[in-house]
């Protein structure tokens, strides 16, 4: 095996009848494994916010966060942190908005083991969802007690 997916090669039909003359200007393109990561990453994060509107709430409480984050003046190790916290949010969203659209219309009914799957998936995705927002809460609040804003 060459390591790459098969579905990175995957395109609907849709997309192929959409992009027929992008992939004749980009067929010739051989991009390094790497590069082609980015490529594909950066596709799915766009996808991601053009057709989930939870990304949109996610992006605006993280900016809110974070500006009162610079407000509080968090240290390096908070910043930290809020960052591991921001890369788990908007991955989990990711995730769940994925499986959302693997499963919308499937050609036969989800067997009831896969529908336990999903809800402990998307239960995962909640909890880290969670965690990470009050992770973020918990270093602004005690850094606001540190100011004694309270």
């Amino acid at each position: 095996m060459s390591g790459q997916s098969t579905l990175s090669n995957w395109t609907s039909p849709q997309t192929r009848d959409q992009n027929s003359d992008d992939a004749d200007k980009h067929s010739e393109v051989h991009r390094s494994g790497w590069r082609e990561r980015l490529v594909q990453a950066e596709r799915g994060l766009t996808t991601g916010f053009r057709t989930n509107s939870a990304l949109f709430f996610h992006f605006f409480a993280v900016s809110t966060l974070a500006s009162a984050g610079i407000v509080v003046e968090l240290s390096i190790f908070s910043w930290g942190i809020v960052l591991l916290c921001v890369s788990v949010i908007l991955a989990m969203e990711l995730v769940y908005s994925s499986l959302n659209k693997l499963m919308v219309h499937p050609e036969e009914p989800l067997p009831a083991a896969w529908e336990e799957w999903i809800n402990m998936i998307t239960s995962a995705c909640m909890i880290l969802l969670s965690g990470a927002y009050g992770t973020i809460l918990l270093l602004l609040s005690s850094r606001m007690l540190e100011l004694n804003w309270f």
